[in-house]
């Protein structure tokens, strides 16, 4: 769990780009990934609402997000697994 930590926190570093947003959804994968395992014992849904949070805010912050286009969809393919898993489709 330290390792995703120190990853968003240099995400947010990043974050003077809109292309960089690309660094949070890569990091909101990984934090999926874990929350799914049968190992987890680090990653809450607590994290993950706080992550999708930061993400948003990020999101509403950005000036133009035409830079950010790719970036949107894959979060968009993201939530889209999400709302798949919920309803046992995916």
């Amino acid at each position: 769990m330290d390792q995703l930590r120190k990853a968003l926190k240099t995400s947010e570093i990043c974050m003077t780009k809109p292309e960089n947003l690309y660094l949070l959804v890569k990091i909101l994968n990984s934090y999926l990934y874990f929350y799914g395992s049968k190992e987890n014992t680090f990653v809450e849904a607590q994290d993950i609402n706080d992550l999708l949070s930061f993400i948003k805010e990020t999101i509403d912050e950005m000036e133009g997000t035409d830079k950010a286009k790719d970036s949107l969809q894959f979060l968009e393919n993201t939530k889209q697994a999400i709302r798949e898993k919920r309803m046992g489709t995916g």
